[in-house]
C-alpha cells in the first residue's frame, strides 16, 4: 500500500536448496528490468550483493562491512558506533543526492488492516489514548529479550510516561 513503491520483486526468502532452484527465474525477473542502480539497505542477506551485482545494475550500493563488498560499486559503511542505523543510512543515501533529517516511519495500512488496527485498540480499551508498542523480538532467538527483561522495561516506560504499552 505504499504509494512510493512502483513494484516488489517477490525474493524466495532463505538460501537453501528450494532457492536454488528458484534462482534462475529471480534473475531472470531482476536483469529484465536493466536498473541502473541498486541499493542494498539490509546488511546481513548472504545473497544481496551477488543478486545486485548479477542483476547487471551499473550502479551497486552496499555495505562496505561485507565479505562481498568487492562487488559494490559503492561500498558504504553500516555500522557506524554510536550512530543510530538509520541515521548511517540516510547519510549514506547522501551520496546518490538524497538528503533528508526526516526519520519518522511511515504506515499505509490497507482499509482492512485499519480497521483491525482500530478494532484491536478498542478491545484492549485505548481508543483515544496514548500508547506505545514495542516489538521485543528478532529473526532469531539468540536476538530475544529475555521475558523478564521486557516486562521490566514495559513497566518502566508505564511509571516513566505514563503510557500503557502494547
Amino acid at each position: 500500500n505504499n504509494p512510493h513503491i512502483d513494484e516488489i520483486i517477490d525474493h524466495p526468502g532463505r538460501v537453501n536448496l528450494f532457492y536454488i532452484f528458484k534462482l534462475p527465474r529471480l534473475l531472470k525477473n531482476i536483469r529484465v528490468r536493466r536498473f541502473d542502480l541498486v541499493v542494498i539497505f539490509h546488511a546481513n542477506d548472504p545473497d544481496a550483493a551477488p543478486l545486485a551485482y548479477l542483476s547487471g545494475a551499473p550502479h551497486r550500493m552496499g555495505w562496505a562491512e561485507s565479505k562481498l563488498a568487492f562487488l559494490h560499486t559503492m561500498p558504504v559503511r553500516t555500522r557506524v558506533p554510536g550512530v543510530h542505523i538509520i541515521t548511517t543510512r540516510l547519510r549514506n543515501l547522501e551520496q546518490l543526492g538524497i538528503k533528508t533529517d526526516d526519520t519518522k516511519t511511515e504506515f499505509f495500512l490497507s482499509y482492512e488492516e485499519k480497521k483491525e488496527a482500530e478494532r484491536f485498540i478498542a478491545e484492549s480499551g485505548l481508543t483515544g489514548k496514548e500508547f506505545i508498542g514495542i516489538h521485543p523480538f528478532g529473526s532469531k532467538i539468540n536476538k530475544w529479550w529475555p521475558e523478564d527483561n521486557v516486562v521490566e522495561f514495559c513497566e518502566m516506560i508505564k511509571k516513566e510516561l505514563d503510557r500503557q504499552v502494547l
